[in-house]
C-alpha cells in the first residue's frame, strides 16, 4: 500500500480475526509488566516506609536523649543552686550565731563566783574552794528569792562546771575560754573572789567584789554556815544594792537602813540603779507625808527611764496620793503601753502580769466602768500573787462591785460583812494599792443612802492602826477624809463637813468634788458651781465631777442643765452607769420617759444588779404605757438591794 493511499478499515467477518488474537496477547503482556511494575513500586514504597520509620525512631530517640540531658542539666543546676543556697544559709546562721554570742557577751552583767582559796587542812576535809564558792552562791540565790521586787535581778553563776571544752582548731583554746575572753573584753561581768584563812579565834572569810577591797567576817570554824551567810549578804549588798534595800525594807527595824541606801543610790548610784532608787524613794517619802518631794523624785525616776513600766506606774501611785487623778490616769496608761515595749524586759514576768491587770483596773475605775474593774480584779486573783497583791485585789473587787451597785456581790466578796483583818493585810502588804484606794462598805452604804452607816465606816477606817501610823495622814487627806466629809454633809452636819474637808488639799480632785457636793447640799449652788468647775479643770478626762454637778442640778430642778452635764459625763466615761441612770431620771422629770428607757437600758449593761435603776426603769415603762414590761422590772428591783425610800416607792408601785 502506497503512503498516499487511504487506510480502509477491515470489514466484519463471521470468522475470528488474526488481529484480535494479537491484541489479546499484547494486552496480557502489558498486565504482567504492569503488575511487575506495581510490585516493584510497592517494594520501593515499603523500603521508603521502613526508612522513614527508622528515621522517626532515631529522631524520637534523639529527642528523648536531649530531654533526658536537659533534665539532668536542670537537676544539676538545681542541685548546684541548692548547695550554694545551703552554704549561704549556713554562713548566715554562723554569722547570726557569732553575732548572738558577741551580743550576749557584750550584755552579760552576771555576777560570777570564782573558786575561793582555802587552807589545805580545810580542803582535805572536803571544804574545797569550789565547795565554799558554791555555798556562797546558794545563799545569794536564797537572798534573791526572798527579795520581792518588780526589777529583774542580775544573775549569779559559778565559774566552773559549765565550761565548753571543745577546742578551736590550731589555737589550743576552748570555746569556753574564748567566750570568757570575749566577755572580759566586751561584757560587764562582776567576779566574786575570796579566801578563808585561820585566825587565833577561828577562821575569817573574806569576799571581794570585782577589784574592790575585801569584806571580812570572822567566827568559829563550827559556825561555817553562818559565816558564809554573812559573807553572801555583803556580796548581795555590793552587787545589787537596790534589791538589798528592798530586802531590808521588809525587815522590821531595818526600814531606815533601806531608805538610806536608796538615798545614796538616787544620788550616786549607777545608771541602772538611779531610776529605781528615785522612783521607790519618792513613793516612800510621799506616803510619809512629803508629797511634793515624793512627786519630784518619782518624776525624776520616770525621766531617767521612761520606757520602764514601773517608773510610770510608781509616778501614778504618787499622783494618786496627791489627788492628781488626771495625771494618775495618764501615767497608768503610759505604764500599760510600756508593758509591751522594750522596758518590759527589765522587770520580772510575774510583776508585769500583775501590773498589767492593776493598770487596767485603774483605767476602768477612773472612767467609771466599775463592773469591768471588778472583773479585772478577779483576773488578778486568778493570777500570780505579787507581794501578797491578792489581799488588795480581794478588797478592791468588793469596792468595785459596790460602785457598780452590786451590793450583794460586794458583801459576798467581803465575806458577808466587815473584815478589818483583811483590810489590815491589804493595807500593810500592798499599801492599799494606792492608785485604787476605794472603800467597799462605805460605797455600799452610800449607794443605799444609808449615810449614817457610811459615816461610821469612814470613822472606823480612820481609827485603823494602818491609817494612824507614821506618814498615813498623806493618804488620809486625799483618800479618806473627803469621804468622811461627804457623809457628814449627807447626814445634815454641814458644819462638821466643812471642818473635815478643810483638812484636805485645795487641788485634790476628790476634795474639790466633795467641796462642791457640800455646798450643793447646803443650797449654795454658786459655790457648788465654783468647786465643780475647778474639779473639771483639774481632771477634764474623768466623768465624776460632771456627774456630781449634774446630780446637784437635778436635785435643784434644773433638768436641762443637769442633762447637759450627764451627757458630758457619758462622753468621758461611756460605761459609767450613774450618769446614764440620772440622765434617764432627768428625762422623766421632763415627761420624756420614752427617751429615758434607752438610757436605763444602756446603764443596765454596766450595772445589771442595780436595784434603783430597775425601779426607775419600771416607772418609765409605766409612763410609756408598757405595764407588763414595767412589772418585770419591778420584780427585778424587788430581788435586789434598795434604799429605804426606794423600797417604799416599789411597794407603792406594786400595790
Amino acid at each position: 500500500m502506497d503512503e498516499g493511499e487511504e487506510y480502509e478499515a477491515p470489514r466484519a467477518s463471521s470468522s475470528a480475526s488474526p488481529s484480535a488474537a494479537a491484541w489479546g496477547v499484547i494486552g496480557a503482556a502489558s498486565r504482567e509488566k504492569a503488575d511487575a511494575f506495581l510490585d516493584e513500586q510497592i517494594k520501593v514504597l515499603r523500603l521508603e516506609k521502613e526508612k522513614l520509620e527508622k528515621e522517626d525512631a532515631a529522631i524520637d530517640a534523639e529527642i528523648a536523649l536531649n530531654l533526658s540531658h536537659l533534665r539532668f542539666r536542670r537537676l544539676g543546676d538545681f542541685t548546684k543552686f541548692t548547695l550554694e543556697g545551703a552554704a549561704g544559709i549556713l554562713i548566715v546562721l554562723v554569722l547570726v550565731a557569732l553575732g548572738a554570742i558577741v551580743f550576749q557577751a557584750a550584755t552579760d552583767r552576771s555576777v560570777v563566783i570564782d573558786a575561793f582559796k582555802v587552807p589545805q587542812d580545810m580542803a582535805q576535809k572536803g571544804l574545797t574552794g569550789d565547795v565554799v564558792a558554791s555555798a556562797v552562791l546558794d545563799h545569794l540565790v536564797k537572798l534573791q528569792a526572798e527579795t520581792d521586787s518588780s526589777r529583774a535581778a542580775d544573775t549569779y553563776a559559778s565559774n566552773w562546771g559549765n565550761d565548753i571544752k571543745v577546742e578551736i582548731p590550731e589555737t589550743g583554746i576552748s570555746l569556753g575560754d574564748a567566750y570568757r575572753m570575749l566577755v572580759g573584753w566586751l561584757g560587764h561581768q562582776t567576779h566574786i573572789t575570796g579566801e578563808i584563812y585561820h585566825t587565833p579565834a577561828g577562821i575569817a572569810l573574806v569576799t571581794r567584789v570585782g577589784g574592790h577591797a575585801g569584806t571580812r567576817v570572822e567566827g568559829h570554824e563550827a559556825d561555817f554556815d553562818q559565816l558564809v551567810e554573812r559573807g553572801a549578804e555583803t556580796v548581795f549588798r555590793e552587787t545589787q544594792p537596790y534589791r538589798y534595800a528592798i530586802l531590808l525594807g521588809n525587815v522590821a527595824g531595818r526600814q531606815a537602813d533601806a531608805q538610806k541606801i536608796l538615798q545614796d543610790l538616787a544620788v550616786s548610784g549607777s545608771d541602772a540603779d538611779r531610776p529605781w532608787a528615785n522612783s521607790v524613794l519618792g513613793e516612800i517619802i510621799a506616803v510619809q507625808g512629803n508629797v511634793d518631794l515624793g512627786l519630784a523624785l518619782t518624776r525624776k525616776g520616770y525621766a531617767l527611764a521612761p520606757d520602764l513600766p514601773m517608773m510610770s506606774f510608781n509616778l501614778a501611785q504618787v499622783d494618786a496620793v496627791a489627788g492628781y487623778d488626771e495625771d494618775e490616769l495618764r501615767m497608768v496608761r503610759v505604764s500599760l503601753r510600756s508593758l509591751s515595749g522594750e522596758g518590759a524586759s527589765m522587770i520580772t514576768s510575774q510583776s508585769a502580769a500583775v501590773f498589767a491587770v492593776l493598770s487596767r483596773v485603774t483605767i476602768d475605775e477612773q472612767l467609771g466602768d466599775f463592773q469591768a474593774a471588778a472583773d479585772e480584779n478577779q483576773r488578778a486573783l486568778d493570777g500570780p500573787d505579787y507581794e501578797r497583791s491578792h489581799f488588795a485585789s480581794y478588797y478592791e473587787k468588793a469596792a468595785d462591785l459596790a460602785l457598780a451597785h452590786d451590793i450583794r456581790g460586794s458583801r459576798a466578796a467581803l465575806g458577808g460583812g466587815s473584815d478589818s483583818g483583811m483590810e489590815e493585810q491589804a493595807a500593810a502588804a500592798y499599801g492599799w494599792e494606792l492608785c485604787n484606794f476605794l472603800l467597799p462598805q462605805y460605797s455600799a452604804f452610800a449607794d443605799l443612802s444609808d449615810w449614817r452607816a457610811a459615816r461610821a465606816d469612814a470613822e472606823r477606817l480612820l481609827r485603823l492602826p494602818v491609817t494612824r501610823g507614821l506618814g498615813a495622814e498623806a493618804t488620809n487627806r486625799t483618800m479618806l477624809r473627803p469621804w468622811l466629809a461627804l457623809s457628814e454633809a449627807e447626814t445634815g452636819d454641814v458644819k462638821a463637813a466643812r471642818v473635815e474637808i478643810a483638812k484636805t488639799p485645795g487641788d485634790c480632785y476628790l476634795c474639790l468634788r466633795v467641796r462642791g457636793q457640800i455646798d450643793a447640799r447646803a443650797g449654795n449652788m454658786s459655790g457648788a458651781a465654783f468647786w465643780f468647775s475647778r474639779a473639771i479643770a483639774a481632771a477634764p478626762s474623768i466623768p465624776f465631777a460632771y456627774a456630781n454637778w449634774g446630780a446637784a442640778l437635778l436635785r435643784a430642778g434644773q433638768y436641762d442643765a443637769a442633762i447637759a452635764k450627764f451627757k458630758t459625763a457619758h462622753d468621758k466615761g461611756p460605761r459609767f452607769a450613774d450618769a446614764l441612770e440620772m440622765w434617764g431620771e432627768a428625762l422623766m422629770q421632763e415627761n420624756r420617759s420614752d427617751l429615758a428607757l434607752a438610757k436605763f437600758q444602756e446603764a443596765s449593761q454596766s450595772a445589771p444588779n442595780w436595784g434603783r435603776l430597775r425601779l426607775k426603769w419600771g416607772e418609765a415603762l409605766v409612763y410609756a404605757g408598757h405595764k407588763d414590761e414595767a412589772k418585770a422590772q419591778f420584780a427585778e428591783a424587788g430581788n435586789l438591794e434598795l434604799s429605804v425610800g426606794d423600797r417604799a416607792a416599789l411597794a407603792r408601785r406594786l400595790r
